[in-house]
């Protein structure tokens, strides 16, 4: 059983040109595969409650927001505890701010940062902080086509700590961890009934094992509408990933693939079947896998 990312309650408050949101994200994940750094166990299982509150200010013309988030991560099975020498319980606080600028109709371009600190359970995990900021721009090609892309720069400092016990060389060096950003995407609607992405990039991310996990990839994503009931998702990735400074520290690369149907039961009530392929390679003995998953989801919005 499983509480899926997006879950959600959330409160908009209106004053003349600001919107004040408070939210309580909630989610409540046992499958692996969500962890790109995560390998050796059939489950992690985890619970994720983030609450916050984000207040914007629309000047037409000009969009400013500032939020706080604060994120309590709670592993649930002693598999999970072992999967990385004690994984531990974590606590975030996040920091984050945007300025967008509209010029004209089609275009959305601005400036987005965010400060993080992330204190864990557990010796063995060194407590972080991080930082970003970046660029982004959105533009409108025509009615159905839209080109969008990130860029910037993030920097990690962590406390003092055991070195890493797997993994050699510059692969497990902390001070390699900060790095530039960037992703490049493009959306298209086909036609009324399929619409379709692609993106391409690179981040970086805490990982499951005190360290900082660095993600090249591909995807592409795409939606069919079969009728009015019934809509086709279909999805696929590839990921070259290092991680680096961690108790574990290693080059992986990762094949995703799935698909899902759904069924509309009403406005509100969505049910759906999916299947997924992982297929995760390590340089590190015993931390590859394949996995096949068939499920069924059920979905509720308020």
């Amino acid at each position: 059983m499983s509480i899926a990312p997006g879950s959600a309650i959330s409160f908009d408050i209106y004053v003349a040109d600001f919107r004040i949101n408070l939210h309580d994200r909630f989610s409540m994940e046992q499958d692996p595969v969500a962890d790109p750094s995560a390998a050796g166990a059939a489950s992690l299982g985890r619970f994720s409650n983030t609450a916050g509150v984000e207040v914007l200010w629309d000047g037409n013309e000009l969009i400013a927001t500032l939020g706080y988030d604060h994120t309590a991560t709670i592993y649930m099975e002693d598999e999970a505890q072992n999967v990385s020498s004690t994984t531990g319980d974590s606590i975030q606080h996040l920091l984050s701010a945007s300025v967008t600028a509209i010029p004209v109709s089609e275009l959305f371009v601005g400036v987005r940062g965010n400060a993080a600190s992330t204190t864990f359970e557990g010796a063995l995990r060194p407590d972080v902080f991080s930082a970003g900021a970046g660029v982004f721009l959105q533009y409108q090609l025509s009615a159905n086509t839209s080109i969008g892309g990130d860029i910037g720069y993030r920097v990690f400092s962590f406390d003092d700590s055991p070195e890493p016990v797997l993994g050699t060389g510059a692969e497990s060096d902390r001070e390699n961890a900060d790095g530039f950003y960037g992703i490049l995407r493009i959306s298209n609607r086909f036609n009324r009934f399929y619409t379709h992405s692609l993106s391409a990039g690179s981040d970086t991310q805490l990982s499951s094992f005190a360290g900082v996990l660095r993600s090249d990839f591909v995807r592409y994503n795409a939606n069919w509408t079969v009728s009015p009931r019934y809509v086709l998702t279909m999805a696929a990735a590839y990921e070259w990933n290092t991680e680096s400074g961690a108790l574990v520290s290693e080059d992986s690369t990762r094949l995703l693939l799935e698909s899902s149907l759904s069924r509309i039961f009403s406005p509100k009530i969505r049910g759906s079947i999916y299947y997924r392929f992982a297929r995760r390679e390590a340089d590190l003995a015993g931390r590859g896998y394949v996995q096949n998953v068939i499920g069924l989801q059920m979905s509720y919005a308020f």
